[in-house]
């Protein structure tokens, strides 16, 4: 998205909107911004829920020219009855709710989902979760590099 977003910018489609947003960006209080956001979401119309997978946009504070931003929260893959669901890591794979430092708050605030009964985090290579430098395995679960122990109550290798 960034590349198509790059390619608009280059050939100067969004020249109009930055223009309109710099000139709104004037006339605002100080310590506040516009922004102009796409996002890309995962959702559940039923429900009436959806998860932001990836977000990207034009935003500008006051007195400031209006710049580009892209980003979401890196990606966990889940097993949870059965299946596996991949979505972003600070959400519950259960109820979509915020989910964040599963490990550290292992009940799901929002559906109470228990990390390890009900959801286990898969690890679908030995890096490590926690610095993503070092190694770790069912057999070996002390990460070579930052020392932080895998609970392999909590976590499946895929």
């Amino acid at each position: 998205m960034i590349d198509f977003y790059k390619t608009l910018e280059g050939e100067k489609k969004f020249e109009k909107i930055q223009s309109l947003i710099e000139k709104a960006c004037k006339n605002i209080p100080d310590s506040t911004g516009i922004t102009l956001s796409f996002q890309l979401t995962l959702d559940k119309p039923e429900e009436d829920k959806h998860i932001p997978y990836y977000e990207m946009g034009i935003t500008c504070v006051k007195n400031e020219t209006p710049h580009f931003f892209e980003g979401t929260s890196s990606l966990a893959t889940y097993v949870i009855e059965n299946d596996v669901l991949r979505i972003p890591h600070d959400r519950c794979p259960k109820c979509w709710g915020i989910w964040d430092f599963k490990t550290l708050h292992p009940d799901c605030p929002c559906c109470g989902a228990k990390l390890g009964t009900d959801v286990r985090i898969m690890l679908d290579s030995n890096t490590c979760p926690k610095c993503e430098k070092g190694t770790v395995s069912m057999q070996k679960p002390l990460c070579t590099q930052c020392g932080n122990e895998i609970n392999p109550h909590y976590f499946s290798w895929g």
